[in-house]
């Protein structure tokens, strides 16, 4: 299977051997995969990892799969991941249980390996899609060729959100650069996708970047704005951001700076506030549109 951005599954199972069983089916197919063997610690992995889907076990030691799928759709982190029910209880009554647990579906053990590939890409396709517009409130054509800016702050698991917008333009075929650092969390959470990442260095020439690709299907994340501040001084940052906002406006390209509030004094923030028509923030760990 061919994915520019890898799918995360996480499979919740005591039985080793059926683990590894599924764990092998899905890798083969170019999945990522996250292991749990009981219920604590599922949840626990579910909401570190945010993974594309979850596959939960009913039975298992510490925690049921019905509490913990509960207990996952009740976060707000948590809620947009799409929870499956793993189980050889095939009964109506068993698949009534998992949906009243809030889980999406509830697929029955044992199971022919090419319905449960075709049942776990229908789940996260539904899931995905314009999952970054929607939680801004938004369509997806309102954030397209569009400079955004997107407040964070390091508590918050803001690289999920990130990787979001980047799959809605993979989506819409568009040409993704993403300009960070090793040490940061959006690097962790892409660097085994296929996408084009550039070290955030300076001096940063964008036009570099821009005459490297096709500027009316570029998509640009500028995950260091804060670096830029704190290694540059903040009038030059500034200068950097109001430049490259008014030459990407010019092409048409998306694009998405990130900037972590919480490191600088108010002013500052507001002054680039200023220069961008999007602005998005966390707020109560929900991603929210700031202003028009």
């Amino acid at each position: 299977m061919n994915k520019t951005l890898v799918d995360r599954i996480l499979i919740a199972e005591d039985e080793t051997d059926i683990r590894n069983l599924v764990k092998m089916i899905f890798q083969k197919n170019g999945y990522k995969i996250i292991e749990a063997s009981n219920g604590v610690e599922a949840e626990e992995k579910i909401l570190k990892e945010l993974p594309d889907l979850v596959l939960l076990d009913i039975v298992m030691p510490k925690r049921g799969g019905f509490e913990v799928c509960k207990s996952v759709k009740n976060n707000m982190i948590s809620k947009h991941i799409p929870v499956v029910m793993f189980s050889v209880l095939g009964r109506p009554i068993d698949k009534e249980m998992s949906l009243d647990a809030g889980a999406d579906g509830h697929f029955t053990k044992p199971f022919i390996p090419e319905e449960l590939i075709a049942e776990a890409q229908n789940y996260i396709s539904r899931s995905k899609k314009d999952r970054f517009s929607r939680a801004a409130g938004l369509t997806h054509d309102q954030i397209s060729g569009k400079i955004s800016l997107f407040e964070y702050n390091s508590s918050s698991p803001y690289e999920r959100l990130v990787r979001d917008y980047l799959i809605q333009a993979k989506d819409r075929k568009e040409s993704i650069v993403v300009i960070t650092r090793e040490s940061s969390a959006i690097y962790k959470r892409i660097k085994d996708e296929n996408i084009r990442i550039k070290p955030f260095q300076l001096p940063i020439v964008l036009s570099q970047i821009i005459e490297q690709e096709p500027t009316s299907q570029l998509c640009l994340v500028f995950d260091n704005l804060t670096d830029l501040i704190l290694s540059s001084g903040f009038q030059t940052a500034y200068n950097f951001t109001r430049d490259s906002v008014t030459r990407l406006s010019g092409l048409g390209a998306s694009s998405l700076f990130l900037l972590n509030s919480d490191s600088h004094e108010k002013q500052e923030v507001d002054r680039i506030r200023n220069l961008f028509t999007n602005q998005f923030e966390y707020d109560k760990e929900l991603l929210v549109k700031k202003l028009e």
